[in-house]
């Protein structure tokens, strides 16, 4: 037999997939006067709780009577009617169970607490706990002869057998094992396939119940008493033979009178809200508002002030608050006391009577826009009235509406595509959109899952009546033309409505919507077969074909055709169908503000490609974001039918790929003015020509003006390049030979820097791998000094911005970054110098990288009294000398520098023992066994080194990259090459996961700098990258990309640095992998930066 799909009310559905053989059970009791199933004292228990609990007397209780009052109920009504019951029964097992003892005494609470958690309703929850298998077998299956077959989510399936078993139980779980509350639930059929939706059956009677269970601890007495009273009116009709219709609707009515109260105090004043309920409140419900307790809405909100205020001083309010404020005038209509009449005194449905006279306007007439509230129900009653098996195929339609301004569409369509691909028996989801403010043009669309290769594969089709891909990208803000959700999206380009049609009005975009959806949901094999060609529903498509004549005929009926439809939407449910789509519209909004929090933990605010910038759409000074009205409010407009939509280019529909090629040849050959014009220099400070300022007054431009925009590294790693170079033009000449670096001050005086913040990577945080490539370029930069003074500058190239490109080897996405110009500029000069001289060196003596040994800072003995807070170590002009330290320094240095290292030299610094007291409590030990970093010292280069991290892929290379994949994607559809498409689309999206995994993982590691942290973060990148290798390494230039992204990343940049000071010595971009003669150099190098990762310091 096909099994009913299972309630979760209560957090009962364990208990509820009972329900079915037990009713059986008690069916053969009622029969049989005889009957024996070997369990017989059990079901007699059974039979005795349910008379109590429902107010019978257990004594004079019958088998007849018991049977007869569940089969009066349908299979969901009779779920909600045993569930407390069920309870009660698993109480009294429990009690007399030893082994519960055992199991309370492990759990360490007493055995009466234990039985109390799992029988009585949970105060803070008002539901009761969830059931695992074995206790449901265990506390209640096995005594009425029900033997349990348990499939996990994951994972085999189970068999337990019961004594005497009188019938096997199929149960399968999916979600959180906690229950409802944490989306976990049990359905009788694998993924709830073929199982009987009975909760929307026209026999269904407690539907009007269930908002007062589960919901609110204080509000559950209530609502059991009226689920009992129902109970006792049916037992009393059934032993007096007689209808008792309007008993049953004055529960009824006291049950949504409650309910609307409930609703209207969270937006209104106690008194407001009992006011609005009108006059005619049942008893139950006055008592009700008598005794419930709770915190008062503060008065004067926005409803209480539209409601009390005069028909022209009503504040405006957006769609979301016309929902509220519809829901808190929508009067409670006293039920029926023929239970199942739905219609009013007029013969027609108040939903049929909002249709035609909301606002004093008709909606079957052809110019009159459709309300929101009348779509809702249309769609509603169209997905209602589908055969049970078709409808199972569909998620429960969704509206937007007034989503403009409120929640960005992409990321709500996101979420439903999320409860798509988690609802495995479905495979459609409709939907429609009204993102406008004061105006009412709908869109509408579904979501279809296909199964490809046993992974599902989402496909938005989106319907705008008015065709216009183009604008429908502009105005819905979607990040391409062929994605929404992070899933396929295409696109009608069909133009079914025009304005002539509408006579200058789009009054008919609602009709049509409507349409389309009822379409869909009959038609579910007319959605399997669209593809890119997006047919159109016959229907439609005749419209679309239709002359202006035929056209408004056609519409009209349709309007006619919907008015006839919402004779099906029964009033009792107009407040349920709102409170439904109220509640899932809340649902959205809070995972989206969850969405904006996490977005903030890890700082994503600036991700284009989470967010879309308005400004990167503007053209010729329009903000296309302000919607144009449809005219709904406005004075009749004159046909506009000739304003044609220009095509829109690539760049328009990705304002991510912001960074053209016309830009970057802009900007190269600007740099390349400049660094010719920078041939002289002042005091060996690299200098650009003067650019007028504000004030006239011409102001000296600093070294990393040079370079605003072009640096892949977003200017970091080459600011951090070039203020080492300034530090080593400056070194010649030092004070109390301490290196220092001079900047601008905010007084005009040029202070001194020390050497923390010229190399702000050498921090605390990345002890182990940044030292001691740290001190290797301390140690080259001073070794040049006198290479620097006796430089000349390199004469700037003659290549062009554009013939330098092709020097790339071709490396796409890679040429963002410093050209001949930046190269040769004195600064990085300097610097590549630097490095040319110092791989010399190693060439003569090769085991300085071979041995990895790493050379710490010379400190002269001139520096014994030297401050430590505003000086620097001096180094020595010595670079061969033996590393010797002033005595004074000793005790200090056991603090700030790792122990001496097996097989990878590091020579410990001796410091005063002036130093010794300080040191210690300042300094913390690298990596200290998990503890973090809290010294004051160590906070701003903990800070610099995150933004390092950072900046490894946020806003350079990695964000560039990820936007030439989107618009060679884009292409792809556009040319319609299906191969290429799917190619781009896999690799698009494990870029786009990279980025986020990354973002992640530093985020969980710069919030607790541990040693075990960066562990555990080293390892998580490892994996990230590897897997977006398997993926990406098929694309031009992304396995070499990847390769110096995870050197970047592993060592804060300074590998990074080293490595791209070699390629802009070698005329390459900066992430270029090396071909040339320098490569071994540059293994070692990188070796080093990897060896000493590995390294543990001690403690």
């Amino acid at each position: 037999m096909p099994f009913p799909k299972l309630s979760a009310v209560l957090n009962n559905c364990p208990l509820h997939a009972l329900t079915p053989e037990i009713k059986e059970e008690l069916l053969k009791f009622r029969e049989h006067a005889d009957y024996d199933n070997k369990h017989n004292a059990d079901y007699l228990l059974l039979k005795d709780k349910f008379a109590a609990f429902y107010g019978f007397n257990p004594a004079e209780f019958s088998w007849k009577q018991f049977a007869d009052v569940l089969g009066s109920y349908n299979a969901f009504d009779t779920q909600i009617i045993m569930g407390p019951v069920l309870r009660l029964f698993m109480k009294d097992k429990m009690i007399s169970n030893d082994f519960i003892a055992i199991i309370a005494q492990a759990n360490e609470v007493s055995p009466e607490e234990l039985i109390k958690n799992y029988t009585d309703l949970n105060p803070k929850t008002a539901r009761y706990e969830s059931l695992a298998p074995d206790e449901l077998f265990t506390d209640v299956g096995q005594y009425l002869g029900l033997s349990l077959q348990y499939t996990p989510q994951d994972g085999p399936s189970r068999l337990i057998v019961a004594q005497d078993p009188v019938a096997q139980v199929n149960i399968f779980h999916n979600g959180g094992a906690e229950g409802a509350q944490t989306g976990g639930h049990w359905e009788r059929t694998a993924k709830g396939e073929g199982s009987v939706d009975c909760q929307n059956r026209d026999d269904t009677q407690l539907n009007h119940f269930l908002p007062l269970l589960g919901q609110d601890s204080a509000v559950n007495p209530y609502g059991f008493d009226l689920l009992k009273k129902h109970v006792q009116l049916t037992a009393r009709s059934l032993k007096e033979k007689k209808n008792l219709y309007k008993e049953f609707a004055e529960l009824i009515t006291t049950a949504n009178q409650i309910s609307q109260y409930l609703f209207n105090i969270v937006s209104v004043p106690r008194e407001l809200a009992i006011k609005l309920l009108g006059s005619d409140l049942t008893a139950d419900a006055a008592l009700f508002i008598s005794e419930y307790k709770f915190e008062e809405i503060h008065p004067n909100q926005i409803y209480e002030q539209w409601i009390k205020a005069d028909a022209s001083q009503k504040p405006k309010l957006g769609e979301y608050e016309q929902l509220i404020m519809n829901r808190l005038l929508m009067p409670v209509i006293a039920a029926s006391s023929d239970a199942n009449t739905p219609e009013n005194k007029s013969g027609l449905t108040q939903a049929q009577t909002d249709f035609i006279s909301r606002e004093h306007k008709d909606s079957r007439l052809f110019e009159t826009w459709y309300d929101n509230e009348d779509v809702l129900r249309l769609v509603w009653a169209m997905h209602q009235d589908l055969p049970e098996s078709q409808r199972n195929q569909f998620m429960d339609p969704y509206v937007f509406f007034d989503t403009y301004n409120r929640h960005d569409i992409d990321e709500e369509i996101a979420l439903c595509v999320r409860q798509l691909v988690e609802a495995p028996d479905r495979r459609y989801y409709p939907f429609i959109i009204k993102p406008e403010i004061g105006s009412a043009h709908y869109y509408a669309g579904i979501i279809r899952k296909d199964i490809v290769k046993g992974e599902p594969r989402l496909t938005t089709f989106l319907f705008n009546p008015t065709g216009s891909p183009e604008q429908v990208v502009k105005k819905l803000k979607l990040p391409s033309h062929v994605l929404i959700g992070g899933e396929s999206l295409v696109l009608s380009p069909h133009e079914v409505q025009t304005r002539d049609k509408d006579n200058g009005r789009l009054v008919s975009c609602g009709p049509l919507c409507v349409e389309f959806i009822g379409y869909a949901l009959q038609n579910p094999g007319w959605i399997d077969s669209l593809d890119e060609r997006f047919v159109l529903p016959p229907k439609l498509q005749q419209i679309k074909d239709s002359n202006l004549e035929e056209y408004q005929a056609h519409i009209t009926a349709l309007r006619e055709q919907h008015y006839q439809a919402l004779a099906k939407v029964p009033d009792g449910q107009l407040s349920t169908i709102l409170d439904d789509h109220l509640t899932f519209s809340t649902f959205i909004s809070d995972e989206l503000k969850a969405k904006a929090r996490r977005r903030q933990i890890i700082d994503l605010k600036d991700d284009p490609f989470d967010e879309v910038d308005p400004a990167d759409y503007e053209e010729d000074g329009e903000d296309i974001f302000s919607f144009s009205s449809d005219g709904e409010n406005d004075p009749p407009p004159e046909p506009s039918d000739d304003e044609v939509d220009e095509p829109q280019v690539v760049t328009d529909v990705l304002p991510q790929t912001d960074i053209l090629l016309a830009e970057q040849e802009e900007q190269a050959l600007e740099e390349a003015e400049h660094a010719t014009r920078s041939s002289s220099d002042e005091e060996n400070v690299p200098v650009l020509p003067a650019e007028p300022s504000d004030d006239g007054i011409d102001e000296q431009q600093g070294v990393i003006d040079v370079l605003p925009q072009t640096d892949i590294l977003q200017a970091e790693q080459e600011e951090q390049a070039l203020e080492e170079a300034e530090h080593v033009a400056h070194s010649s000449s030092d004070e109390e030979n301490a290196p220092v670096l001079l900047e601008p001050s905010d007084d005009g005086v040029d202070e001194p820097q020390t050497d923390v913040d010229v190399l702000p990577q050498t921090d605390v945080l990345l002890a182990e791998p940044n030292e001691e490539v740290v001190e290797e370029v301390e140690h080259v930069a001073s070794s040049s000094s006198d290479v620097e003074d006796n430089s000349t500058p390199r004469e700037p190239s003659n290549l062009t911005a554009t013939e330098e490109k092709k020097h790339d080897d071709g490396h796409e996405g890679l040429d963002n970054l410093p050209g001949p110009a930046a190269i040769n500029h004195p600064a990085t000069s300097t610097l590549t110098e630097v490095i040319e001289t110092e791989l010399l060196a190693e060439e003569e003596q090769p085991t300085a990288f071979a041995d990895n040994v790493v050379t710490p800072p010379v400190l002269a003995e001139s520096d014994k009294e030297s401050s430590e807070e505003e000086q620097p170590n001096a180094l020595s002009d010595n670079v061969d000398a033996q590393p010797v330290l002033a005595e004074s320094d000793e005790e200090s240095s056991e603090e700030e520098q790792p122990a001496a290292l097996v097989d990878n030299v590091v020579t410990q610094p001796v410091l005063a023992e002036s130093d010794k007291e300080s040191s210690e409590e300042e300094q913390p030990v690298a990596f200290a066994e998990e503890k973090p970093f809290v010294a004051e010292r160590a906070k701003p280069a903990l800070l610099q080194a995150e933004q390092n991290f950072e900046k490894q892929f946020k806003f350079g290379a990695l964000d560039k990259k990820i936007a030439n994949l989107l618009a060679r994607l884009s292409e792809a559809k556009l040319n319609n090459d299906t191969a290429q498409y799917h190619n781009l689309r896999e690799a698009y999206f494990a870029a786009k996961n990279l980025r986020r995994d990354l973002t992640a993982a530093g985020v969980v590691y710069f919030n607790n700098p541990t040693k075990e942290q960066y562990r555990e973060f080293k390892t998580s990148c490892d994996g990230y990258l590897k897997t977006a290798h398997k993926t990406l390494d098929k694309h031009r230039g992304w396995s070499e990309f990847l390769v110096n992204l995870a050197i970047g990343i592993f060592t804060a940049g300074l590998g990074l640095l080293i490595k791209g000071g070699i390629n802009l010595a070698n005329n390459h971009s900066f992430f270029h992998v090396h071909k040339t003669a320098s490569a071994k150099l540059l293994d070692d190098i990188e070796e080093s930066v990897k060896d000493a990762s590995k390294i543990t310091p001690s403690a």
